[in-house]
């Protein structure tokens, strides 16, 4: 089924994108949660292609220079050759973030370049408007 994006959605494009997703993907989750309209030709009128391209408040420009050189150490359970009981998800880094460094992210702003399933060094890209920034994210064990 043909969609319209009316917000952006991370693993499918930004608003005024028109793709193509299962039937089942469309009407279950994209319709009703007005993120995505199946009216094409209604739709195309309303929605402003260049909603991604919005300019960024001066708030998230302070948390996007906040986070530039950044250094989070999260400590966690691990096995004897460093491999994690379970994986770090973005929930955990963003409530450390808040928690210890006073910097108010979002887990749906934070994507792993691949999934943080061992010790050591990472990258984590953080995600505000049209503008992206990574930091390192150092996972010790306890």
């Amino acid at each position: 089924m043909k969609v319209i994006l009316l917000k952006p959605v991370t693993s499918l494009g930004l608003a005024g994108s028109v793709v193509n997703v299962s039937d089942g993907f469309a009407v279950n989750y994209l319709i009703p949660q007005k993120l995505a309209s199946s009216n094409l030709i209604v739709t195309t009128h309303k929605v402003q292609v260049g909603n991604g391209n919005q300019p960024l408040t001066q708030v998230d420009k302070d948390l996007l220079n906040s986070v530039a050189n950044l250094q989070v150490v999260i400590k966690v359970t691990a096995n004897d050759k460093g491999k994690l009981y379970e994986a770090i998800k973005a929930g955990q880094v963003a409530s450390v973030l808040r928690s210890k460094k006073k910097i108010n992210v979002k887990a749906e702003q934070l994507h792993f370049i691949k999934p943080i399933k061992e010790l050591g060094e990472h990258q984590v890209n953080l995600k505000i408007a049209n503008q992206a920034i990574n930091f390192k994210l150092i996972v010790e064990k306890i």
